[in-house]
Parts: structure tokens; sequence; C-alpha cells
């Protein structure tokens, strides 16, 4: 892709906002675009088009933004603390999922454009901190606080294979479909 984000923990001067900013890599040239969360940003993730981005708080907002416009798509997603906060999201454009991985292990997967979400937890083994969509939208890699790495099938919402096991507490899950790779990394390395 050719566009990158970030999002910073820091609130604004006013205290009420935290800014992401937006480059377009193709052209190094034109300023970085700029959108407001609501709470510090902790975790971002973009669609694969470069065209919609989902930022969140650990304190429990998530946002879903069309950045061609650089304005919010539907309303925010206030989750309840509850659960531990969030701890990660991912997500899929082109079937509008968002999923939402929590300190406290429930995982909330759901349409963006709705107000359904989040739609009624996934309920992995353990926490979830850093759930993982593939392109088609249909598999959700999950990893857990017991050092699992579990994959889900979203028509079912069940699981679809044995987990994966790890050494220790996965931190963050990456995967790359096009070499059929899944990466996790621990907290015990």
């Amino acid at each position: 892709g050719s566009t990158l984000i970030t999002g910073s923990e820091k609130i604004s001067p006013n205290g009420n906002k935290a800014a992401c900013f937006v480059w377009d890599l193709t052209a190094p040239e034109k300023p970085a675009r700029r959108f407001d969360h609501a709470q510090a940003v902790l975790f971002l993730d973009i669609d694969s088009t470069g065209t919609t981005a989902v930022a969140a708080s650990n304190e429990g907002l998530a946002q879903v933004w069309d950045l061609t416009t650089m304005k919010p798509s539907g309303a925010p997603v206030e989750m309840d603390q509850s659960d531990g906060g969030i701890s990660a999201v991912s997500l899929h454009t082109g079937s509008k999922i968002v999923a939402i991985g929590t300190n406290g292990g429930p995982l909330f997967v759901g349409i963006s454009e709705q107000d359904t979400l989040p739609a009624a937890p996934l309920r992995p083994p353990g926490a979830s901190p850093s759930p993982r969509l593939t392109a088609d939208g249909k598999t959700l890699y999950v990893s857990d606080a017991s050092g699992h790495v579990h994959t889900w099938d979203l028509d079912s919402e069940r699981p679809r294979d044995p987990p994966h096991g790890h050494d220790g507490e996965i931190k963050t899950t990456l995967i790359a479909e096009e070499r059929g790779l899944v990466a996790s990394v621990s907290k015990n390395g």
C-alpha cells in the first residue's frame, strides 16, 4: 500500500482530542492529513485499499474513519470497561467488519456501518489481545493470554482448527495470507 497512518497517545492542549495522521507515500511532498480521536490512540488498523481505518484507545472507544473524506464512518463504539479495555483492532473494508480484542477476554466482531457493533462476543479461552481478519473477511486469527493462536470461522462463530501453541502471552498477531503465514509475538520472546 501507499498509505501510512500513525496515532498519538498525546492529548491536544485543550485536553479532549488525540491526533491521527495519514500520509500518502506516493507524494511525500504533501503534508499529512489529520483526524482527531476523542481519546489517546493506542491501536490502529488500515484496510488494504488505504481508504478506511479504525482507531481505538484502551479506555474503550473505537471509531472507523473514511480516509478519503477524513470523517468518521458511523457512530463510535464505546466498550464496557468491565472487559478490561480494548487491546487491539482489526478491520476488513470489503465486508465492513471490525474486530475488537479486549484485555479481559471477550472478542467483539461487528459491522462497522451498523449500530450493532459490538455484536455478541466470541469467547476464545483467555484474553484476546490481538485479533486479525483475513482478506476475505471470513476468518479471524485470535491470540490469547495463555500463548495460543486460534483460527475462527466467522460464519459459524466457532474455532476452525486446534490452537497453535506459543511460548508465553501473545502481544500481537499479523498475517501474510499471500504466503500462508501467521506471525505472533509473545511477551517472553
